[in-house]
């Protein structure tokens, strides 16, 4: 009966260490994180222009799939906007601020303001993060 507990206890420990190493053969694997290289450290390079990323419509959430209902915000090349992101239907002018951070101004007709995050994937314009903390990909 003692063997059997100390096998046991053993086997645990084994298994915790091997938890906590990894079992692999120590090469790195091929989904290994590559660096990506730009001007700037940190610098993510697009394959496109924002301005011309940002155009287009954007989907509340995550995912552009089962799009029914939900919110939406579509961006026109001449600068305009239009969508129901809000508690209304809304419209105006947008600008694209780039710095150290992308984001997109939106005027709206009432001359009020608001800035928008613009996430960036894959050298595109993928989504865009509302000043609540929502997400709105791009369809």
């Amino acid at each position: 009966m003692r063997k059997i507990v100390v096998l046991f206890v053993v086997l645990f420990l084994a298994v915790g260490v091997m938890a906590v190493v990894g079992c692999g053969n120590g090469e790195e694997s091929d989904d290994a994180v590559e660096n990506v290289e730009g001007d700037e450290e940190g610098t993510i390079s697009l394959d496109e222009p924002v301005s011309e990323g940002i155009v287009g419509t954007f989907i509340e959430g995550v995912s552009t799939s089962d799009a029914e209902g939900k919110k939406t915000v579509t961006f026109v090349a001449e600068g305009t906007f239009e969508g129901d992101a809000w508690d209304a239907s809304k419209s105006g002018k947008y600008e694209v601020e780039e710095g150290e951070y992308t984001f997109v101004v939106l005027t709206f007709d009432d001359g009020t303001t608001e800035k928008w995050s613009v996430m960036i994937g894959n050298g595109k314009v993928y989504a865009l993060g509302s000043p609540g903390g929502d997400q709105y990909t791009k369809k």
